[in-house]
This record gives structure tokens, C-alpha cells and sequence, in this order.
């Protein structure tokens, strides 16, 4: 999990609905909306989920799996959920309450096996024990019936969060204090999102596998003499093409190859304006 930015300005179809609906709270009545501009029929919600994975570079905001290869594990999320109606706040439109994220491994239909679309990462069995993201979280309250950092106030400078070499995700004591985040809410976040669930351990353990053998492939070729400068340039280097797979998008697990990659990894991060990762 890492931070994400905070979405701020509504695509113009969700502003052209609540312009015509200002009271509205029933998210089902956004999903139904056509928004006619420039005499073209689009749907509202779709240009929505479209804009935050823009903003979000194409990860979900909790475990962040990629969420552009196929159109069906990609869902607006809210933080706050959108049933508490005990505020003046509206939350299912507030606009800082919304995120991108994955399905959280409920997608049977779509990514279990002999589906169309089979992958492990997305669906796995047991099921309820492979869910995570948005749905162990559910209708939970943060701060009340869930206590939980969000995604937009993680901090930039320091991860929170590590991975280690079998995929588990754990928190950074010491980023976490220097920070002032509490570690024991980042404990829990983990926890109460399922980021350790069989299926996103073996997804992240993939990632890694795979940098592990590029970099041993890549050992090999510059030979037994390499030196400690040529190591740290082979690492700044994986860490850059690793981080930032794909042009506009970040690689998948973007915090596992973070961590795996450690300083070379903040040399990388450090020579882009944040806006390029956050």
C-alpha cells in the first residue's frame, strides 16, 4: 500500500449529474446515468473509475494489483462507506472519499478456473479467506468501527510498508515513527484489508521471483569482476525498469519492488517529480 493522490476535481459527468441530481445519495442511480456531451451518449461512472485510475497510475489504492488488463476488477471504492448517511457529509460523492481498487478477489466468475480470464492472483480458493481490499473492509466506518490509514494520507517520503522475499507484507517501525504514524494502525490496516492473503503473498512472491532472476541473469553477463559501483548501477537500473513498467503506469506491487530494490530503489524515486508516482 502506498500513497496515493488525493482526488480533487470531479470528471465533468459526475459534476453534470450531481448539477441536475444535487440531493442525490443512491449510487445506483450514477451507475444509470448517460451524460450527453458534445451530443455523445457517455456513461458518468465509467469516465469516474476511468479518471481515478489515471490519477492512481493504474493500481488499486490497497493492494495495488494492476487494474488495466481487464475491464472487470477495477470498482470505485469508498473509503467512508457510502450507506453512513448520519453526516451531512454525502459521502457516496464526496469527492475525497473516492478511490480505485481492485474487487478484492471476488471475481469467480470472471477470474476462476476455466473462466475467460483464469488468474490466481485475481481469484483464488479458499475464497472468503482470499478476499481483501474494499470487501473485508466493507461497511465499516474508519475511525469508528475500523481503524485504518488512508490511502491519500500515507506519507511520500518514507514507506510505511515492506515486503519480504516470500511476499509478506509487513510494516516499517521505524518510517512509521519517523512519520508519526502509529505502527499499530498500520498493522491493522493490513490486517483489516486482508493484504496478506494467500493469494496477493503469491502474487507478490511472483514479482519477486521474477526481478530475482533478471537480476542473476544480468550478474552473469557482466562477469565474476563486477564491482560494488557496477552492482549499485545494475540495481538503479532493474529498480527504474521494474518501478515504472509501463509508460504513465507503475508496475504492479509497486511497494514489493520498492522494497525489494531498497536504496537503489530510492535513487530511482528520487530522480522523478512525485507527481510521476503518486
Amino acid at each position: 500500500m502506498k500513497k496515493v493522490k488525493q482526488f480533487e476535481t470531479m470528471p465533468p459527468g459526475m459534476r453534470n449529474f450531481l448539477e441536475q441530481f444535487p440531493n442525490e445519495r443512491d449510487w445506483k442511480v450514477f451507475k444509470n446515468y448517460q451524460d450527453y456531451r458534445d451530443d455523445k451518449n457517455r456513461k458518468a461512472d465509467k469516465e469516474l473509475i476511468d479518471t481515478l485510475i489515471e490519477v492512481q497510475h493504474g493500481l488499486c489504492a490497497y493492494c495495488e494489483i494492476v487494474l488495466t488488463q481487464t475491464p472487470y476488477d477495477s470498482q470505485v471504492e469508498h473509503f467512508h462507506p457510502k450507506c453512513d448517511t448520519s453526516s451531512q457529509i454525502n459521502w457516496t460523492f464526496e469527492i475525497t472519499n473516492l478511490f480505485a481498487a481492485c474487487k478484492g478477489g471476488t471475481s469467480k466468475i470472471i477470474f476462476g478456473k476455466g473462466s475467460k480470464f483464469y488468474a490466481p492472483k485475481r481469484f483464488l480458493e479458499p475464497e472468503t479467506e482470499n478476499h481483501s481490499c474494499g470487501d473485508p473492509k466493507g461497511n465499516k466506518v474508519p475511525g469508528v468501527d475500523i481503524d485504518i490509514l488512508k490511502p491519500s494520507e500515507l506519507p511520500s517520503s518514507l514507506p510505511l510498508f515492506s515486503s519480504s522475499r516470500n511476499g509478506t507484507l509487513s510494516v516499517n517501525q521505524a518510517n512509521c515513527h519517523q512519520t508519526g504514524i502509529d505502527p499499530v494502525k498500520a498493522e491493522k490496516t493490513i490486517k483489516e484489508l486482508n493484504l496478506n492473503c494467500a493469494r496477493l503473498k503469491d502474487a507478490r512472491l511472483e514479482v519477486i521471483e521474477k526481478i530475482k532472476n533478471t537480476f542473476e541473469n544480468e550478474m552473469i553477463e557482466l562477469g565474476e569482476t563486477t564491482s560494488d559501483e557496477e552492482i549499485m548501477a545494475l540495481q538503479v537500473r532493474l529498480a527504474e525498469q521494474f518501478l515504472f513498467e509501463k509508460e504513465n503506469k507503475l508496475g504492479e506491487f509497486f511497494t514489493t519492488i520498492r522494497s525489494y530494490f531498497g536504496t537503489a530503489a530510492e535513487i530511482v524515486l528520487a530522480k522523478f517529480p512525485e507527481e510521476r508516482w503518486i
